[in-house]
């Protein structure tokens, strides 16, 4: 893996944290996400890192529609500003 993907990695790391700790917070939103669903972040104020994710996204529809990928909703979790998700 090159250096970019491993960014990538800790970005996402870092949101999934956040929003694990709001969907604890919050059994509404928690009730919303389906098991098993792959989650991707996206957020207004980190452009690369949404196209990154919406790019991997697509590669996990792409695999599920080709069958090597199980199938599963496919959620993105997206951040109008920072702290404010919708």
């Amino acid at each position: 893996m090159g250096k970019n993907n491993f960014s990538l990695t800790d970005q996402n790391l870092e949101h999934l944290s956040d929003f694990l700790n709001q969907i604890v917070a919050n059994s509404t939103q928690n009730q919303q996400i389906p098991d098993g669903a792959h989650i991707f972040h996206g957020s207004a104020d980190d452009l690369d890192l949404t196209k990154a994710n919406i790019r991997l996204a697509s590669q996990v529809l792409l695999g599920m529609s080709l069958g090597y990928v199980e199938e599963a909703p496919l959620i993105m979790v997206y951040e109008s500003t920072y702290d404010k998700k919708i």
